[in-house]
């Protein structure tokens, strides 16, 4: 367990630096206009292509954690082959709605034109992203903690800004075109990558279609809502503020996230063992290894927090200039990511538990708040009404979730010093 969590603690800095790095290129070698325009695209891609796996993200987790510990080699390829064929299809439905919509939506809804050939340009990375995600999911759950974090966090980072780094065009449209091929092409490579890990199993056991989706809809409703949670202000900025503002915002969002890098990381490892233990009715150890993972999440990630906090101007200035404005903006953001560390792995503890349900719940509060909070918020004060309204959702995400783990498993995440 040690050893698996330094190496995905090591692995997942590494991812959270090469967002960094790809967010630090976007905004060097592009315009503040067109890296907004780009940070838009961006955001939309997010959304649609979480909406494409139709909730199999946990569902694979959570079937392949079982089937890795009965060592069944059958029923751990068909979990990921099925899942990636119902979410292919409904990635490139999605993707092709967005492409024949976007003049549509660059005019009416978000009222940039300039926005709709970006939006044209990066509508077929939703299929290579959906289909990434489900493969370092399955990855995870087979205990390859390492291997998940490259496929789902840096190999299309590092692709991206070796496009960006290498092409002569720098404008929003070519950046779109770049991370549309590189994420198709690195779905292709990891899927080779899982194929050789997963071959290594015995044949044993089998996956029915109907057993990989039954549980699917609550699911699909939590990760659509987890996404408005963080993305629906910056895709609704996108209709009342200038371009720049949204590169603004989008760095800053960016860039506070990576103190969750210890969270993320964490809940990699953690997350098939939840589901392990509870399975097996062990809920000390399940209680004492939420609360041992919290604890070290807390240590690892308030001194950077406090760094952020402190310099704010400094750590935005990095990415130019003009970035130095968007200090206000990095300190509220941060607080919302500080209180997602604070409150524990709340999110994993209630779905690979089986309360799937209570988490879709908190989540259909949550994704809701924070699109409501952002249409009175950003037309009046801007990016920075969208950095509160995100902050609050996700403050409050992370509350509700650890009263329901309180309620549903009997302890308190928030006592980590336990």
């Amino acid at each position: 367990m040690i050893i698996d969590l330094a190496l995905a603690g090591s692995v997942r800095l590494i991812g959270a630096l090469s967002l960094f790095c790809l967010t630090m290129v976007v905004a060097h070698r592009l315009e503040a206009d067109e890296a907004g325009y780009f940070f838009l695209g961006f955001n939309i891609v997010i959304f649609l292509s979480t909406a494409a796996r139709v909730g199999l993200d946990q569902i694979v987790l959570r079937l392949t954690s079982v089937a890795q510990a009965e060592e069944l080699g059958t029923r751990i390829r068909q979990c990921l082959v099925k899942a990636l064929g119902v979410a292919g299809v409904a990635a490139v439905l999605i993707a092709l709605c967005l492409w024949l919509g976007a003049d549509w939506l660059a005019v009416a809804v978000l009222k940039k034109p300039a926005v709709a050939p970006v939006l044209k340009a990066i509508a077929p990375s939703i299929v290579g992203c959906a289909l990434l995600m489900l493969i370092a999911m399955s990855l995870q759950g087979i205990r390859r903690i390492s291997t998940s974090v490259f496929v789902s966090h840096i190999a299309l980072n590092l692709l991206v800004i070796l496009f960006l780094l290498t092409s002569t065009q720098a404008d929003a449209v070519a950046a779109a075109h770049g991370y549309s091929v590189m994420s198709v092409a690195a779905a292709v490579a990891c899927f080779a990558l899982w194929r050789a890990y997963a071959g290594k199993f015995p044949r044993a056991g089998a996956i029915t279609l109907a057993e990989l989706t039954q549980s699917c809809m609550p699911l699909w409703i939590f990760m659509l809502m987890s996404q408005l949670v963080l993305w629906s202000g910056q895709i609704m900025a996108g209709a009342w503020v200038e371009p720049s503002e949204i590169a603004l915002l989008s760095v800053a969002q960016r860039t506070a996230m990576v103190i969750s890098f210890a969270h993320m990381a964490m809940n990699l490892v953690i997350a098939p063992k939840f589901a392990e233990l509870y399975s097996h009715g062990k809920s000390q150890e399940l209680e004492k290894l939420a609360l041992r993972a919290t604890l070290v999440m807390v240590v690892l990630t308030v001194p950077v927090a406090v760094v952020i906090l402190l310099a704010p101007q400094f750590i935005m200035s990095l990415f130019g200039e003009f970035y130095s404005s968007g200090a206000t903006l990095l300190q509220i953001l941060t607080i919302g990511q500080l209180i997602n560390v604070v409150t524990g792995p709340v999110n994993y503890l209630l779905t690979m538990c089986g309360h799937d349900r209570d988490m879709r719940n908190v989540m259909l509060v949550t994704g809701p708040t924070a699109v409501i909070l952002g249409l009175l918020l950003i037309p009046t004060f801007g990016a920075a009404g969208c950095a509160v309204a995100t902050t609050t959702a996700i403050a409050t995400q992370n509350i509700l979730a650890a009263w329901l783990v309180k309620q549903r498993l009997g302890f308190n995440t928030l006592a980590f010093w336990r």
